[in-house]
């Protein structure tokens, strides 16, 4: 038996006991609540207080006891957000930029993708609730305002993003769907185009409903009629841009358009391809123009103009929200926020997709 434990390195033999957050504090030179704070990322820890926590923690690899800490702090240092999906890239962009925002305040993020689905968006919030979550972001169905003011009601840090939920009490962070699809058709109309196509969601959906009502709005301002045979309204799915995509081939060949608004950003891949396929020429045979923007159209060829909806700064803009809710939890605040809804206004990126008919 000696000498095979000869064959290790004597390090190997010494057990060392666990390292504990008194361990970090001390190394830090802060009080063990303060080194407690600083791990679940509360606000009121100044920021080179943090890093030399952090900086303890490397050190000493110390792996922190949420639960234990959560019972200490009250806080779990964890944020939830749920979305429909991960392919939308406003979608992904928003998750993306909360968990930087994240990390950089000491906080962990938990995901969760539901397909829009109601039902699965409902677990998600009473888990949240069950866990006890430092906040949560929705950027979801559209639904659920029940569970959501639950969540308010019981102290939670709640704010509601790329789409409103009805009666719900929780601050809320969208686009302007309707002045994005507004400037889309404007661009259009001033390059001289009468004969619009328009691709949308449903008038289920909030930005359905909100972009044909930009882009009737802008036509009917410059004395255009709108006409329901140039529309095309589809779920926000893939494969509805094969359906889109069939739909505005018939109306360019019978000579009906010159331009097209994607306002449905998941059929854009699908029509693009069926173009190129085609050889319908952007913006030589059609112009055409994307609600929301993402790198695909962007290194399209050509590159695609786009009314980017700003999904970085609804993100920004979610998680401030979240982290004023939650310092004001913690100093024993129990008014919280002032309940508002924020429009966040949208830019053009002209790119050169479009042209004169």
């Amino acid at each position: 038996m000696g000498k095979e434990l000869a064959l290790f390195p004597k390090e190997w033999l010494i057990v060392k006991s666990r390292v504990t957050l008194r361990d970090v504090a001390r190394l830090a030179k802060v009080s063990t609540s303060t080194a407690s704070r600083a791990l679940t990322g509360d606000p009121r820890i100044l920021p080179a207080t943090k890093a030399r926590v952090a900086d303890a923690v490397t050190e000493l690899h110390y792996l922190p006891n949420r639960i234990a800490s959560s019972l200490r702090s009250k806080s779990t240092g964890i944020i939830g957000i749920a979305i429909n999906n991960l392919d939308n890239y406003t979608l992904r962009t928003i998750f993306e930029q909360v968990g930087v925002q994240a990390s950089q305040n000491s906080l962990q993020v938990l995901l969760v993708t539901t397909d829009g689905d109601p039902s699965r968006e409902a677990q998600f919030l009473d888990t949240a609730r069950e866990l006890q979550l430092d906040g949560v972001i929705v950027a979801g169905s559209g639904e659920n305002a029940e569970r959501i003011n639950m969540l308010v009601q019981k102290g939670f840090a709640v704010v509601i993003t790329n789409r409103s939920v009805p009666h719900a009490l929780a601050t809320t962070i969208i686009p302007d769907y309707e002045l994005s699809c507004r400037l889309a058709a404007e661009h259009l109309v001033g390059l001289g185009h009468k004969n619009i196509a328009y691709i949308g969601g449903l008038n289920e959906y909030q930005s359905g409903r909100e972009n044909f009502a930009g882009y009737s709005e802008a036509l009917v301002s410059a004395g255009i009629k709108v006409s329901e045979e140039l529309v095309i309204r589809g779920k926000y799915d893939r494969n509805f841009g094969t359906v889109a995509a069939t739909f505005i081939e018939g109306l360019y060949n019978a000579h009906k358009i010159t331009a097209v608004i994607i306002a449905n950003h998941e059929s854009a891949h699908g029509l693009l391809l069926h173009l190129l396929k085609e050889g319908i020429s952007i913006p030589k045979n059609l112009s055409v123009i994307c609600v929301e923007d993402s790198p695909l159209i962007e290194f399209w060829n050509p590159a695609i103009t786009a009314v980017d909806v700003q999904p970085k700064f609804l993100a920004e803009s979610a998680f401030n929200s979240l982290l004023t809710q939650r310092s004001n939890s913690l100093n024993g605040d129990s008014t919280g926020s002032e309940v508002s809804l924020i429009r966040v206004r949208p830019k053009l990126v002209n790119r050169g997709s479009t042209r004169n008919p």
